[in-house]
């Protein structure tokens, strides 16, 4: 978690101070965002946007949502409570993509537009597996598993509706599609906007 939070503040710190080194009509900002779909998590995007129309973004999304496959009588022991849930058993999906895009202005005054993306990533994929009866108790878990993993390429679809509020501040509505062969994702996300806008 500690990581995480460094590599927020220091794409955060980028976004700002690459000012002085941006042309006059390009824009580098910072989303995080939480989305929702058949999964739910969170996303990190930094993306720049060449002479108002041409994007190009890296980012990283973490997604989760109660496993597919847990037995109809498992149930979560007590314990589980002191761990917010998350020690249960989960399906997860980590992408990291790069994505290019084309800018579509949707009103004069520019601060409605359109950021239509498409890209590439990696998925790492985790889902338990192998179910096996554990007995009945209140402080463990009824049954073990073990966890699949797996590393695929994922074609990135992220048409984005973004509304810029202020030149460092903006808003944006992005449904969004993670496919490959192994467990796709479809979702929306809503976040903020931080960098340079204008």
């Amino acid at each position: 978690m500690k990581n995480i939070i460094i590599i927020l503040f220091i794409l955060l710190f980028c976004s700002i101070r690459a000012e002085a080194i941006l042309g006059e009509n390009d824009e580098i900002y910072f989303t995080p965002a939480i989305n929702a779909g058949n999964f739910f998590g969170v996303n990190f995007d930094l993306t720049y946007v060449y002479d108002e129309e041409y994007s190009f973004q890296v980012g990283y999304s973490w997604h989760l949502r109660g496993a597919a496959s847990t037995p109809d009588d498992y149930f979560s022991p007590i314990g589980t409570i002191l761990f917010l849930g998350l020690n249960g058993p989960y399906d997860k999906l980590n992408n990291t993509y790069f994505n290019v895009g084309k800018i579509i202005e949707l009103n004069e005054i520019k601060t409605i537009r359109a950021n239509i993306l498409i890209g590439v990533g990696i998925t790492n994929i985790r889902k338990p597996t192998n179910w096996e009866p554990n007995g009945q108790s209140s402080f463990d878990n009824n049954y073990t598993w073990d966890i699949a993993e797996y590393d695929v390429f994922s074609l990135v679809y992220k048409p984005s509706l973004e509304f810029v509020i202020i030149e460092n501040f903006g808003a944006s509505i992005t449904p969004t599609l993670y496919y490959n062969n192994k467990q796709t994702y479809m979702g929306i996300s809503a976040g903020i906007m931080l960098g340079i806008l204008d």
